[in-house]
């Protein structure tokens, strides 16, 4: 049984827009199908951190159900990730990651669920949920997030490109910010004579 499942997309928007996107997790259920939202207990933050608190509600084809969350990392930009509980006992751990594409103006989301059930909940969450195969679930549902996620971001983002066209004196070989793989996924050398900028790798 699999007990740690990871997706990935690559966004068209720069990591602190997914970064804050991903964060705001009231507003989950724009992207996931089984999670429909979040009550945060802290919300009086002005922003995530670790320690903060909240409710998530999910529903499947048969019931809903809610978990209590604590956030355990919040790195803005970079990395994010919540502990689940339900009456109590230890779930799931989620984490995303960002690592920065295309000289900082696209992302590569790594969303990942790590199986924390123990015995009793393994036996349990089947009936709460409806659902037996918790992680080929969560591979199909974290694929339709991450789709609905770039989808809308980049509507809501346009990059500069798709706003007017890359045919400014910012070619292919000259760097637009500070990062080291172009979104197409691949390290791209500088040629000679230039000098490349300096860069920052994701997790």
């Amino acid at each position: 049984m699999e007990t740690h499942v990871s997706e990935s997309i690559e966004i068209a928007a720069p990591p602190s827009v997914v970064y804050t996107a991903v964060t705001n997790v009231a507003d989950m259920g724009r992207w996931s199908p089984e999670c429909t939202g979040a009550d945060v207990k802290d919300n009086g933050l002005q922003e995530v951190r670790p320690g903060m608190k909240f409710t998530g509600h999910n529903r499947s084809a048969k019931r809903p159900w809610s978990t209590q969350c604590t956030v355990i990392a919040a790195e803005p930009g970079e990395r994010f990730a919540l502990l689940a509980r339900g009456a109590g006992l230890r779930v799931a751990i989620w984490t995303y990651r960002f690592e920065p594409l295309d000289f900082g103006q696209a992302t590569k989301v790594t969303e990942t669920w790590i199986d924390q059930r123990g015995w009793f909940m393994h036996f349990i969450s089947p009936k709460v949920s409806g659902i037996r195969d918790r992680a080929t679930h969560n591979r199909q549902t974290m694929k339709v997030t991450l789709q609905r996620l770039k989808k809308t971001l980049e509507k809501e983002h346009p990059s500069p490109e798709a706003v007017c066209g890359d045919t400014g004196p910012v070619g292919p070989d000259h760097s637009r910010a500070a990062s080291g793989r172009r979104l197409d996924g691949v390290d791209h050398e500088r040629t000679e004579g230039h000098h490349s900028a300096p860069g920052r790798a994701g997790h």
